[in-house]
């Protein structure tokens, strides 16, 4: 599944409320091809994060919170 596929699946199955909430900011970052600063370190960050929260002993330390 590319990733629009898998945008499109989310949208389709997501409540009117989240997309209400995202939606607009979606679709001016989509018409602008711009990010704000914040954005892109939250996705520059995101590979780092996932190498230190995707791991059994995090899940574990989480489990019952």
């Amino acid at each position: 599944m590319t990733t629009k596929e898998a945008l499109i699946h989310e949208i389709e199955n997501a409540p009117d409320e989240l997309i209400d909430l995202v939606g607009d900011q979606l679709l001016e970052i989509l018409r602008s091809g711009k990010m704000t600063e914040g954005m892109q370190s939250a996705i520059a960050s995101q590979s780092v994060l996932d190498k230190i929260w995707l791991d059994a002993e995090e899940d574990e330390a989480w489990r019952d919170l």
